[in-house]
């Protein structure tokens, strides 16, 4: 599930049913936008600590910069599509059709999917967070 490229590693698996369909109603849902928001949040925080890491002497210009590029929504697009995330959303239960698959339909995707990991492997106990 989620490998669409033999490159990519596998993403992480959501275990609970619940958190899964809030992931893939795909904008169609309030919960869906706070999984949203805060995937962006996380996915921005775990990007900053890896270049912090990664290039401790880089300039907090130079930081920013990498940080904003990797985070962008047409690079979240991206990997929202090599992993085909796309596939996996729920047909829209209003009988409206999809919803229009812009970048930000995408990047909103991918992120909503990085806050379920986390909120599945928070609940199951599989996650452990520093002090």
């Amino acid at each position: 599930m989620f490998q669409s490229q033999k490159f990519l590693p596998k993403l992480p698996i959501i275990e609970n049913d619940e958190i899964l369909k809030i992931v893939f109603t795909a904008g169609s849902s309030e919960n869906f936008s706070k999984y949203e928001l805060l995937g962006d949040f996380i996915f921005s925080t775990v990007v900053l600590e890896v270049l912090l890491s990664i290039e401790p002497k880089l300039s907090k210009a130079n930081v920013a910069i990498l940080k904003s590029h990797l985070v962008s929504n047409k690079l979240m697009r991206e990997w929202s599509i090599l992993y085909d995330l796309g596939s996996y959303v729920f047909p829209d239960i209003k009988g409206q059709g999809q919803t229009e698959r812009t970048i930000k339909w995408y990047a909103d995707l991918f992120e909503a999917y990085v806050a379920g990991v986390y909120l599945d492997k928070k609940e199951s106990g599989m996650l452990r967070l520093k002090a």
